[in-house]
């Protein structure tokens, strides 16, 4: 487990955000221009779901500001 993580959001669609190990790399197919630093945190900011993604994929990403009605019609 890493002990602090990345917070990015992604320039071309906001609402999604990658998060990575400090100093991990970039996933596959994408590059750091694709993204904007938005936050550090330590790894007890980050819940274990999410720990455990990043630490078994080398990342994990996250769509934030869903409305009830987008999660819904799901």
């Amino acid at each position: 487990m890493a002990e602090h993580y990345c917070d990015y959001l992604y320039k071309h669609l906001p609402a999604f955000r990658l998060v990575i190990p400090k100093d991990g790399p970039m996933p596959p197919a994408t590059t750091a221009d694709d993204w904007q630093l938005v936050r550090n945190r330590s790894a007890s900011q980050l819940s274990v779901d999410g720990r455990d993604q990043v630490d078994s994929e080398g990342y994990a990403i996250i769509r934030v500001n869903v409305t009830l009605g987008e999660l819904l019609s799901l």
